[in-house]
């Protein structure tokens, strides 16, 4: 678990910076220039690449979301296909998989 950064390759200055409490790998979608994460508080973001202005697309139950090596074992896993714009989302700790279409 730990933030996600965004640094100007140039400089190395960090341009933003999320909270400590994403949970799964990032998924990006370069025809959006998004960058998909979940929150330990089963929070589904969307985070603008350049600006990192965070959107909640969905919530979900059964949280805290809990990681490998703690009380039960879980992985989040994300994907994103920019061909069809689905992104894919693995809830480890109960093996669910939900497919959301982004417009």
């Amino acid at each position: 678990m730990g933030s996600l950064y965004a640094i100007d390759s140039a400089s190395g200055a960090v341009l933003w910076k999320t909270d400590g409490n994403i949970i799964s790998n990032i998924a990006y979608s370069s025809a959006k220039s998004m960058v998909y994460a979940l929150s330990r508080n089963g929070q589904l973001l969307a985070i603008d690449q350049n600006s990192g202005q965070q959107l909640v697309l969905a919530e979900f139950s059964s949280v805290p979301f809990i990681l490998n090596g703690e009380q039960i074992a879980g992985g989040y896993e994300l994907a994103f296909d920019d061909s069809t714009q689905v992104l894919y989302v693995l809830l480890g700790d109960s093996r669910q998989i939900f497919t959301f279409h982004i417009r």
